[in-house]
């Protein structure tokens, strides 16, 4: 791999054309209603600020965590290289899927509080004991279930990445299992006592599918975007897969648990389409891997201008996007 791939000027081009999208997706578009989509009523997303606030910490919070995938492979190394391939694809990436980046959402918490998660799962790789890493993960898994119930649809997805670590033990599960149900023990019991109705505080929200109730009109342009990356990270992930597999085992079980993650929330936007924006982040660091991993893994003649080529094509799926909201 050429150490000039991600050149200063070529880093620079796409922090400013992520920022130009999100700040163009933030100028022209509504700041969506927030909606009740965790199990707790308490937690309700209503409190959140609207308008230019919203919008300044939802591009924050973007930067942010992809700024974190970039500390996460420079110490996890789920790419070959030095270079934040991670950081810069999945910005672009996320900038594209508008509003879900550009407006504080149930993205930006879904998606930190997976990346904690995340971590929790690469430090216990062939541990001897990961009971508390485990217990760990899934509490903050339990408690972002409050505000927003998605969490529980990546469950299936921690249980197959106990098997891709090494650490699918009986009591490993036992740990994840405690640690789903430890946060909601706790609260009922400390508030029972005092309120003795406080359960009815929790309900499942309505659940809507792209397969009974069909697409929702307002999300139509960045469901088409969403399925054009989600067929081309599926395809990556097969392709990607053969150097993978002849490779460090390590390296490979990493970026597998990071596919289960990104195929979850795949199927998640799928089987949940009411909730689609909750998925976008770990959607969009999936899709931006995948793109790393074809440019670290392979060789690719004229990395540069493939590179410049994949941007003008996010620039031009969020135009389109602003473009049919809009109007």
């Amino acid at each position: 791999m050429n150490q000039r791939v991600l050149s200063p000027g070529l880093l620079i081009s796409i922090l400013l054309l992520s920022l130009l999208m999100m700040i163009g997706g933030a100028a022209l578009l509504p700041c969506p209603q927030p909606q009740p989509t965790g199990l707790c009523r308490l937690a309700s997303p209503v409190a959140l600020p609207t308008g230019a606030q919203n919008a300044i910490i939802g591009i924050l919070s973007t930067i942010g965590l992809c700024s974190v995938l970039f500390l996460i492979n420079k110490r996890y190394g789920l790419l070959k290289t030095g270079q934040p391939f991670w950081f810069s694809f999945t910005l672009p990436v996320l900038s594209a899927l508008l509003p879900a980046s550009v407006f504080f959402n149930s993205s930006p918490v879904v998606m930190g509080i997976m990346l904690i998660a995340l971590m929790a799962l690469y430090e216990s790789y062939k541990s001897n004991n990961a009971t508390r890493n485990i217990f760990f993960a899934a509490s903050c898994m339990a408690i972002g279930s409050f505000w927003q119930y998605s969490f529980f649809l990546f469950i299936p997805a921690m249980v197959a990445s106990l098997f891709a670590m090494h650490i699918a033990r009986l009591r490993e599960f036992m740990a994840l299992l405690l640690g789903l149900l430890a946060p909601y023990w706790i609260v009922l019991g400390f508030a029972m006592p005092f309120y003795p109705d406080f359960y009815l505080q929790f309900s499942f929200p309505h659940f809507s599918s792209l397969l009974i109730s069909g697409l929702p009109t307002d999300i139509f342009p960045l469901a088409v975007t969403v399925g054009i990356m989600m067929l081309t990270a599926l395809l990556l992930t097969l392709y990607n897969g053969i150097k993978l597999y002849a490779g460090n085992s390590r390296i490979r079980n990493f970026n597998n648990v990071v596919n289960l993650l990104g195929i979850t929330a795949s199927i998640g936007m799928i089987v949940d389409t009411g909730n689609f924006r909750a998925y976008c982040g770990i959607f969009a660091m999936w899709v931006a891997l995948q793109l790393g991993n074809l440019f670290t893994l392979w060789g690719l003649r004229y990395p540069k201008f493939l590179i410049r080529m994949i941007l003008l094509l996010l620039l031009g799926a969020a135009v389109a996007q602003i473009l049919y909201l809009y109007n």
